[in-house]
C-alpha cells in the first residue's frame, strides 16, 4: 500500500485552464482571492510576486515555479512599482489566455499560468498540510528532472492548439501536481523541525503505522495494533503519531475512513448500509453518528447533495 498514491487517488482537479502570456515591461498581474489554485512557471525572465496576505516580494527567474492552493489574492510585476491589471481583464474573446500578450515593451518575461479547483473533501489529509505559497527555484537545481519535462509539457500542449489540448493539459497539471506533493514530501524530510503529515508518511515508524491504516481501514483499529506496527510502546507511537500529524491515532482513523465514505457516498453505487461496513462500522447507526461528526449532515443527505451538483452539471444549457 502507498498511502500518498492512495490520497492523491481521491483528489482530482477540474476546471483546470492554462495559458502562456508573454510580458513585457513595465508591467504587472493582479489576482484576486478565489476557490481555484493557481500554479506559475517562469518560462523566461524574471518578476516579483507579492502575496496580500502576509509578507514581502518573494523574487521569482526564469525556471521558477509557483503553485499556491490557495489563493487570497497575489500580484506579479516586474518592477514592484509597476502598475497592475487583474489577470482575467486580461483574457478576453479578442486575445484568448493562449495568446495573450501585455506590457509596455521593455524587457521580456514569459509565463506560463494556470488554475483549477480541488474536487476532493476538506478532510482529506494532504489538503490540511499545503502551504500557501510552493515556491521551487529552477536556479537551484531545486526543478528536478520529471518536473521540467511535465512543466515543458504543458507549456508546449497549451501553444499547439491541437485537438484534445484541453484534455491533455488537465492530465498533465494532475501529473505536475502529484510531483510537486511527492518534492515537498522529500524537502520535509531534510527539515527536522518540520511536523506535517508529509513527513509522517517517510517516518519508518509512523509510516508503518499510516501504511497498515490505509490497507485495514475497514477492519477493527486498535491502539494496540498500530502500535505494533510501528514497533513502539503504546505510549511513545501516541505522542510520536499525534506530534508528526496534529491527529491522535483514533482521530486519523475516523477521519481517514469518512473521507472515504464520502468518496463512495459521492459515486452513488453503494447502499449506506454497505458502506459503513466497508469502512469498518458494524452498524448504519454507528457510522451515521460518525459521518454526521464530522461532515456536519446524515450520510444520505450527503449523497443526495453530491447527486444534485452532478445533475446540475449535466443539464445543457438553454
Amino acid at each position: 500500500m502507498d498511502v500518498l498514491s492512495d490520497v492523491l487517488k481521491s483528489v482530482r482537479l477540474k476546471g483546470v485552464l492554462s495559458g502562456q502570456i508573454q510580458l513585457s515591461a513595465p508591467w504587472g498581474i493582479k489576482v484576486d482571492s478565489s476557490k481555484h489554485a493557481n500554479f506559475c512557471f517562469v518560462k523566461r525572465g524574471s518578476a516579483y510576486l507579492t502575496l496580500q496576505s502576509h509578507g514581502g516580494p518573494v523574487a521569482i527567474t526564469g525556471g521558477d515555479f509557483l503553485l499556491l492552493p490557495r489563493v487570497r489574492g497575489y500580484v506579479l510585476q516586474d518592477r514592484l512599482e509597476s502598475p497592475t491589471v487583474n489577470l482575467f481583464d486580461l483574457f478576453s474573446c479578442e486575445n484568448p489566455p493562449e495568446t495573450t500578450t501585455f506590457g509596455g515593451g521593455g524587457a521580456a518575461t514569459t509565463l506560463i499560468m494556470g488554475c483549477f479547483e480541488f474536487d476532493c473533501d476538506d478532510i482529506n489529509p494532504l489538503m490540511n498540510v499545503l502551504p500557501e505559497l510552493v515556491h521551487i527555484m529552477g536556479d537551484h537545481g531545486e526543478l528536478e528532472a520529471s518536473l521540467d519535462t511535465t512543466l515543458k509539457l504543458i507549456a508546449s500542449e497549451t501553444n499547439s492548439k491541437k485537438p484534445g489540448t484541453e484534455f491533455t493539459v488537465s492530465r498533465l497539471t494532475e501529473v505536475l501536481f502529484a510531483q510537486v506533493i511527492r518534492k515537498l514530501a522529500k524537502d520535509m524530510v531534510k527539515c527536522n523541525e518540520s511536523r506535517s503529515w508529509l513527513k509522517a508518511l517517510t517516518d519508518d515508524q509512523i509510516g508503518k503505522a499510516l501504511t497498515y491504516i490505509h490497507a485495514n481501514s475497514s477492519q477493527s483499529l486498535t491502539l494496540d495494533d498500530l502500535a505494533k506496527q510501528s514497533g513502539m510502546s503504546r505510549s511513545a507511537f501516541a505522542a510520536k503519531f499525534a506530534n508528526l500529524t496534529d491527529y491522535t491515532p483514533a482521530q486519523y482513523v475516523t477521519l481517514w475512513r469518512m473521507h472515504t465514505a464520502g468518496q463512495l457516498l459521492k459515486e452513488g453505487k453503494h447502499k449506506v448500509a454497505a458502506i459503513a461496513a466497508m469502512v469498518g462500522y458494524e452498524s448504519e447507526a454507528s457510522f451515521g453518528t460518525a459521518f454526521k461528526r464530522v461532515y456536519g449532515c446524515a450520510p444520505r443527505a450527503y449523497a443526495k447533495s453530491k447527486s444534485t451538483e452532478s445533475d446540475r452539471l449535466l443539464v445543457p444549457a438553454l
